[in-house]
């Protein structure tokens, strides 16, 4: 009786929120991309602040930062054929092996770390391409163009309760130990937790690739010869210019007023709270029937508040920038993702070499936010 009654819960709440519109291999996927996220939460958030305190110089950032997005989309080409050759689940414990090897070096570089933060950027870029090519192949896998934004949604939310958490976790402990020692610590909590996803990962189901030859030439030239597949990817660049300036930059610009990680989590802690009430809403409102509408809407409503924003800039303004940033965003990104996977199932193709086309449409996004740093440059 009462298991029935837990049963009969559970759907209420899964018709309730949508859950039902998703298939049991998008919620494996799920448990292990959270996993994951939580992984990259505890140190991401700080690898900024870490080489600001070494350096006091923004443009170091600004550069890592910029041969990371550059090199994400150069190292997707080397994953495209390693999961032809094996299979996503082997492409995204590369990247996150790679990722355990950057952490290591970061322990061993000590306070010299920042001496090598453009090798890191690239590093850290390739890391990216090797796990978010898998990510991005088993996202289109796993979801069909009528639910792709609830998906995000429904991801959003797990996301912004990780940066609901553990930067603010991180940021506390920085702030506790003297020096380097705190960062030491949640580098060596990150390789931990990078084990945990690795075995989440070996569990998920696998993609079966037949073809195992690679074709980047070929499906390049049908990026420039077909237009929409063009303007699909162009999208990704024009969207892409102000997601690379403002990934980082708010986390930056506090830390630059005040000094304080801790500061720096409350900031992360605000967001992801935010994100989450703006998440729900958008699982019930935005739909492929009305991205454009959404796409438009939010985009005018941050245009009025930037120009606020550049007349009244302190760290006050800046928390609440970022705050608005956070739950605003959402709208504009998930039906431009909407938008831009949409060719995945309609095109000739499209589905045979997913893998390709990812990888293509990660540098055109990486083309993108380098030119939003560059601008900031």
């Amino acid at each position: 009786m009462a298991r029935n009654q837990t049963v009969k819960l559970r759907e209420r709440v899964s018709l309730a929120l949508g859950l039902n519109r998703f298939s049991k291999t998008y919620f494996l996927f799920l448990k292990s991309h959270t996993l994951f996220l939580i992984f990259m939460a505890i140190p991401n958030v700080f690898i900024n602040t870490f080489f600001m305190n070494q350096t006091d110089d923004t443009n170091v950032v600004l550069l890592y930062n910029m041969l990371n997005y550059i090199f994400t989309g150069l190292g997707m080409f080397p994953a495209v054929y390693l999961m032809r050759k094996a299979s996503a689940a082997v492409c995204a414990i590369v990247g996150v092996s790679l990722y355990n090897v950057m952490y290591v070096c970061l322990l061993l570089l000590n306070n010299n770390a920042a001496d090598y933060a453009y090798l890191l950027g690239i590093f850290n870029g390739i890391a990216s391409g090797f796990y978010w090519l898998s990510y991005a192949t088993r996202l289109a896998e796993s979801t069909t163009d009528e639910n792709r934004e609830g998906a995000l949604s429904l991801q959003s939310i797990f996301s912004s309760i990780v940066n609901l958490v553990f930067p603010m976790i991180s940021g506390a402990i920085i702030s506790s130990f003297p020096g380097n020692t705190g960062y030491f610590a949640i580098f060596g909590l990150a390789l931990f937790l990078a084990l945990i996803t690795i075995v989440e990962l070996c569990r998920l189901p696998k993609i079966s690739i037949t073809n195992k030859k690679t074709h980047i030439c070929s499906c390049l030239k049908t990026v420039f010869h077909n237009k929409v597949w063009f303007l699909s990817m162009f999208t990704n660049t024009c969207y892409s210019v102000r997601e690379g300036a403002f990934a980082f930059m708010f986390n930056i610009i506090i830390f630059q007023y005040v000094r304080s990680e801790a500061l720096v989590g409350l900031n992360t802690f605000l967001c992801a709270a935010a994100s989450i009430a703006s998440s729900i809403l958008l699982m019930k409102i935005v739909n492929q029937n009305n991205r454009l509408s959404s796409m438009l809407l939010s985009s005018i409503f941050m245009f009025i508040v930037s120009i606020i924003f550049i007349f009244y800039m302190n760290v006050y303004t800046c928390l609440v920038f970022a705050v608005i940033n956070a739950a605003v965003l959402l709208y504009l990104s998930f039906p431009v993702s909407g938008v831009v996977m949409s060719p995945y199932g309609v095109l000739p193709d499209a589905a045979e070499f997913c893998p390709e086309f990812m990888a293509i449409k990660e540098n055109f996004v990486g083309t993108g936010r380098s030119i939003g740093i560059i601008l900031i440059m």
